[in-house]
């Protein structure tokens, strides 16, 4: 194999052989074999950061019957001795009340754990002004947005490995 000024180039990876040359015609070892050592090492770190979720998902009711918008958000409560317990995780509520918690990725849950569940009311669409009328000026003759002062009771929740439906009664906030 002829490398310098002879218009080939060595190969950046041979899988046969681990020692390669240099520019100069001198044989240096390959990097390869650290970088896969390294990376075998590393690999379980990373599908660890995501591992761990518990698929949830419930219904959301209000005087039995399913609350038809507005989001959940889940916040995880520290246990004795845990700083950080934790990433957060969140849910539109569907027509039919459903809710299904993302966290990392949609749908994909929450670590087992408690969590502080707040409900946020669906938004109201933004108010028409008539011509001239300014927002600060103009009154507002929007109903109040549904759901609005209400609070999942009891207000947390503990998700299990592997638990099955929530149902989410909202209350008055008390």
């Amino acid at each position: 194999m002829a490398f310098r000024g002879q218009g080939r180039r060595p190969p950046l990876f041979s899988p046969r052989e681990m020692v390669m040359p240099n520019n100069d015609g001198t044989a240096r070892r390959s990097r390869w074999p650290r970088l896969a050592l390294a990376l075998a090492f590393l690999a379980p770190l990373a599908a660890g950061c995501g591992g761990g979720l518990t698929p949830v998902s419930g219904k959301v009711t209000y005087q039995g019957k399913p609350v038809t918008g507005g989001s959940l958000v889940f916040s995880p409560i520290a246990t004795a001795g845990e700083k950080e317990p934790g990433k957060s995780g969140s849910a539109d509520i569907g027509s039919d009340g459903s809710f299904s918690v993302s966290t990392n990725k949609p749908g994909d849950g929450l670590r087992p754990g408690k969590y502080r569940v707040i409900f946020n009311s669906p938004q109201l669409p933004p108010m028409e002004l008539k011509p001239g009328e300014s927002s600060a000026t103009a009154r507002d003759t929007r109903p109040p947005a549904p759901y609005m002062g209400l609070a999942p009771t009891p207000d947390e929740v503990e998700i299990k490995s592997g638990g099955g439906p929530l149902t989410i009664e909202l209350g008055p906030k008390k």
